[in-house]
């Protein structure tokens, strides 16, 4: 009798009680939903610090473009005031002032270009998120229904055998 008792016993023990396994299940599932979490929470990190740089770098870009347009502007305005006053085109060569005013804007534009190349480039707009939640939900459709498809399987088997 004591060797029956601890026969079922060690079955008992052996067998997985349809409790654990969903507690089990349930702890997984939560672990799962908390790494995703993390994992949206660093990439919204990453991409907020590429929207500031964005805004800093191409903040620069814009005010080195405008300066370059300001230069510009007063060095048409001494030519065409030069021009109305003695009614002779300027013969002066402001190349100084050209040149400056012209590598402002240029630099202005390459420096808005390479902040919004490296902004394309580094933003990834949670897209490492929503690739593993789909891996996931894959994952979770197509356990649930070879789980659902082994159950049928076994009542059928029970049935078949009665």
């Amino acid at each position: 009798m004591a060797a029956r008792n601890s026969m079922s016993e060690h079955a008992r023990l052996e067998t997985p009680s349809w409790a654990g396994e969903w507690g089990r299940l349930f702890s997984d599932l939560v672990d799962l939903l908390a790494l995703r979490r993390q994992l949206a929470e660093l990439e919204v990190h990453n991409d907020l610090q590429q929207i500031k740089r964005l805004g800093i770098f191409g903040g620069l870009g814009l005010t080195q473009c405008l300066v370059g347009m300001a230069v510009l502007a007063v060095l048409a305005g001494s030519l065409i005031d030069q021009w109305i006053a003695t009614s002779v085109i300027p013969t002066s060569h402001p190349w100084g002032s050209l040149l400056l005013g012209a590598g402002f804007v240029v630099c202005g534009l390459e420096t808005l270009r390479r902040s919004w190349n490296r902004f394309q480039r580094e933003f990834s707009g949670l897209k490492e998120s929503i690739a593993e939640l789909r891996e996931d939900a894959a994952w979770l459709r197509e356990w649930s229904v070879s789980e659902s498809l082994k159950s049928n399987v076994a009542d059928e088997a029970s049935a078949g055998s009665s």
